[in-house]
């Protein structure tokens, strides 16, 4: 068989070839990721990268080899994650505009081609490291050079050029330190040879229907399981604890990839700039997602965001015995050192703030947001469930080494979070892994409180039977009150209606709101404010439990733009009830906090057993 040219066509069906593979072979990369983090997702995300590609070109007959490219370029521009993911969607980025003109093209075309993208995806990396995907994209594309020069078939210069990739990636064993210590090869570039693995298997068969037949080269069984967690592929959290990413666009096609990787770089470090100027994706690990988005729309519009914890992906990593993981939404106020040391992944609900999307707690502070409603009251905020996706990855990484994912989400009374959850948990079952959903009935330091307690008792060893008993018997036994300092918010989300708001403000009253037994916000009272806020809600917490003669096991104070005023109010009411674990003190999540406003606080509790439950 000669091939003499690749063309729109031939192009379209080997990037569904090779994307074919690295799905295949996502658990195996996972397990060996060590490098830049060991987070156990190089392979999900290179997966879900190409995989976008394959979603962009498989519906596309181009026969422009230049169109195509364009066409897989776009579309992993838009779809891929994590570093490696962001690397080879540089590669195919900077492939594209190098044969952008080309309907046809022949082996040493392609070839010079191939050199060019690979040097301009290193230039894309703020601190390229031998060992890695880089250096095998080098190796590959040298030998596809010089294989070109002396002949014009492309059968046996990829054959050959795919050799030298294999042993490009052996030698990452030596070249990365993270590699040589763990006894594994560089995941991503093991990751980019199994793409080209799937092209070969191509080549060979022609047809794509022998791809799951094809031979998989190095994949070796005993490696595999010797690069379990507990062999060095734990590593330390001392690096930034976010992978934060982003796309932007320019209409104008004046983004200057450089100054965005500069820009990046005073951030956080392993940082890609996928693109060019008018569609770019920047990938950095940093310690402050917000200051990343804020500091990148300088340069042009931030669409699609994505933020991943990698301290708590690494725990769970790590912990391969685990049989729970308990996950919350971000309107669970769980302060965000707890969920680090319990490894509880996060969900985020999506909250628009005058039309910009962010997402809530990852890309925007609650600090922020309390600001600015204090400066404009009239800011419009608008929350909405997480995006399907969200609910996917994060549950996917939760159960990614066998665990169950106990999700506890906001009260199904109030928002669709909870059908979400149920619709991404029966998607998660096709694939053989196991999440559950519970109702909470609640929201805000109501699910943080159950939240601390289920994540203690998986931490402990518990089933997922076990942790969704928990979460039950806490609800039954948790109350919530909320002490709203303005009405306006309130007026504006239509929880209150504008003559009740008129009337409540002309007579100096708030509202105290409680959420019920069935998860529906209901009155418990009105009281004199803004300045009684702390004094009402104490004065209610006493007065539940004197009726119903519990004790206080838990307590959590949330606020809005009031940090040092709850402090003083938990500090006070640990000193009065003395529960059984430090009392909790967070900012209200910002999707929340649009539609109470500032100055609003809440207490909420659990009871110990007996008297007054809830059911």
């Amino acid at each position: 068989m000669q091939i003499a040219y690749v063309d729109g066509r031939r192009l379209r069906r080997s990037l569904i070839a090779g994307a074919a593979l690295v799905r295949e072979s996502a658990s195996y990369l996972d397990s060996i990721n060590v490098f830049p983090v060991p987070d156990g997702d190089t392979g999900s995300n290179m997966a879900a990268t190409v995989g976008t590609m394959e979603r962009g070109v498989r519906s596309s007959f181009l026969k422009h080899a230049g169109a195509t490219l364009r066409a897989a370029a776009d579309a992993a521009l838009s779809g891929s994650r994590g570093n490696s993911g962001a690397i080879v969607a540089q590669f195919i980025h900077g492939l594209a505009e190098e044969i952008r003109h080309e309907a046809r093209v022949g082996v040493r075309a392609f070839a010079r081609a191939v050199e060019a993208a690979a040097a301009r995806t290193r230039e894309a990396v703020s601190n390229p490291r031998e060992g890695t995907i880089l250096t095998v994209l080098s190796d590959w594309s040298r030998a596809l050079k010089e294989h070109a020069e002396r002949h014009e078939d492309f059968f046996p210069v990829w054959k050959h050029a795919l050799e030298a990739a294999r042993r490009s990636l052996e030698r990452t064993r030596e070249l990365l330190p993270e590699a040589r210590k763990a006894g594994v090869v560089d995941a991503g570039a093991s990751g980019f040879v199994r793409y080209l693995e799937g092209v070969d298997a191509f080549l060979d068969s022609g047809r794509l229907r022998q791809l799951e037949t094809a031979p998989v080269a190095a994949l070796d069984e005993d490696e595999f399981a010797e690069a379990l967690p507990g062999d060095g592929l734990e590593g330390d959290n001392s690096g930034p604890r976010y992978c934060v990413e982003a796309m932007l666009e320019d209409d104008e096609g004046t983004m200057d990839p450089r100054a965005l990787r500069e820009t990046a770089q005073g951030l956080g470090d392993s940082v890609v700039v996928a693109g060019g100027a008018s569609r770019a994706r920047v990938h950095v690990h940093s310690d402050d997602p917000p200051a990343v988005f804020s500091a990148l729309s300088a340069h042009a519009r931030v669409g699609a965001r994505k933020v991943d914890d990698m301290v708590v992906q690494r725990g769970i990593s790590a912990d391969a015995g685990r049989a729970c993981v308990v996950v919350v939404d971000s309107t669970s106020d769980l302060p965000d050192e707890l969920r680090a040391s319990l490894l509880v992944p996060r969900i985020p609900v999506r909250l628009e703030v005058e039309g910009e999307e962010f997402l809530d707690r990852d890309a925007i502070r609650a600090s922020d947001v309390a600001e600015r409603m204090a400066r404009e009251p009239g800011v419009k905020t608008k929350s909405s469930m997480p995006a399907h996706a969200d609910y996917a990855r994060v549950l996917s990484q939760a159960t990614a080494r066998g665990a169950e994912a106990v999700y506890l989400a906001f009260t199904a009374a109030l928002s669709g979070t909870f059908e979400g959850g149920v619709r991404a948990a029966a998607e998660l079952a096709g694939k053989g892994r196991r999440a559950r959903v519970v109702d909470t009935r609640s929201g805000s330091i109501g699910i943080a409180l159950i939240a601390r307690r289920c994540a203690e008792a998986a931490a402990a060893g518990a089933s997922a039977d076990e942790v969704e008993a928990l979460a039950l018997s806490l609800r039954s036994r948790l109350e919530i009150r909320f002490a709203v300092g303005r009405l306006d918010r309130l007026v504006r989300s239509g929880r209150l209606s504008r003559v009740a708001g008129l009337a409540l403000t002309g007579l100096g009253l708030r509202p105290l709101l409680r959420i019920d037994d069935s998860g529906r916000i209901a009155k418990a009272g009105l009281f004199i404010g803004p300045k009684r806020v702390r004094v009402t809600l104490e004065r209610e917490l006493s007065r539940v439990l004197a009726r119903t003669g519990a004790a206080v096991e838990d307590l959590a104070v949330t606020h809005v733009g009031e940090r040092e005023a709850a402090e003083r109010f938990a500090a006070t009411l640990e000193t009065r009830y003395r529960p059984a674990r430090p009392v909790l003190v967070v900012d209200l999540s910002p999707a929340i906090s649009g539609h109470v406003g500032p100055g609003t606080m809440a207490v909420a509790w659990i009871a110990a057993p007996g008297a007054g439950t809830r059911p």
